[in-house]
């Protein structure tokens, strides 16, 4: 959920106090890929109250993914009738399915800015895809109050799985998802390093962990290309996922 920046708007912190928008719902045997994808999965870990009926329930799980360079024209539930997408379209069916929203960002770096904070374009820390130029300069502060935090707050385990571009180790360390609000993490921590599907290693919150693949690596990123692919990087997302939320 993102706004348009008026006066003093500071994203989710002047939402605390209100509802947050929200997206689930439950998928049974379907595996999905799509390009880099940023998985979030929030789980209810407290019942909660509704005083006017008097009746106890559970929060909503929440599952959101976000994939770079897919356009909501791309998929069934929006009335694509060549791309076949049936998980998709089962969880829009069995979650929300929004029709009124904007991406944040025409590139993926501030996409995700604007939808960790909840900010403008204009207003949030991250606008532009800096990459291994100058990591610190593309990464939440402390201060910064996402969404996972939010969460959190609200009784809610939170969790991430794949690319996430707003934080690094070293200078950017603030930035990096366990500082943001997420219980668990795996995946890409630079953006540039992402865009090879067979990495050499991985991120397990701030511990590297590394992998069976071969790759002549450019930079210090972990950018490069794999001579020897053996483990798919969005199938260990999926299979994290599917753990997370088991």
């Amino acid at each position: 959920m993102t706004a348009p920046a008026q006066g003093g708007y500071r994203g989710w912190r002047a939402l605390s106090s209100g509802a947050c928008c929200r997206f689930g719902g439950t998928v049974r045997g379907c595996a999905v890929t799509v390009w880099k994808l940023l998985v979030l999965v929030f789980l209810s870990v407290f019942p909660f109250h509704t005083a006017a009926s008097g009746d106890r329930g559970r929060l909503p799980s929440i599952v959101m993914i976000l994939a770079d360079d897919l356009g909501y024209g791309e998929l069934g539930c929006y009335g694509q009738p060549l791309i076949q997408t049936p998980c998709l379209d089962r969880m829009a069916a069995e979650g929300l399915r929004f029709t009124r929203f904007y991406a944040g960002a025409t590139v993926c770096a501030p996409s995700r800015s604007v939808l960790m904070t909840g900010q403008h374009h204009g207003r949030t820390r991250v606008r532009g895809n800096a990459g291994a130029a100058n990591p610190a300069a593309q990464a939440l502060r402390d201060e910064d109050l996402t969404v996972a935090e939010l969460l959190q707050s609200a009784g809610y385990r939170t969790a991430l799985f794949g690319k996430w571009g707003l934080g690094d180790v070293g200078a950017a360390a603030s930035g990096l998802p366990g500082r943001q609000g997420f219980d668990e993490f795996f995946g890409y921590l630079n953006q540039q390093h992402a865009h090879n599907h067979f990495p050499a290693f991985l991120w397990e919150n701030e511990r590297r962990v590394q992998l069976r693949n071969k790759v002549r690596e450019v930079g210090d990123t972990g950018a490069g290309y794999a001579e020897e692919a053996v483990e798919y990087a969005d199938d260990l997302f999926a299979e994290r996922s599917l753990r997370f939320v088991r």
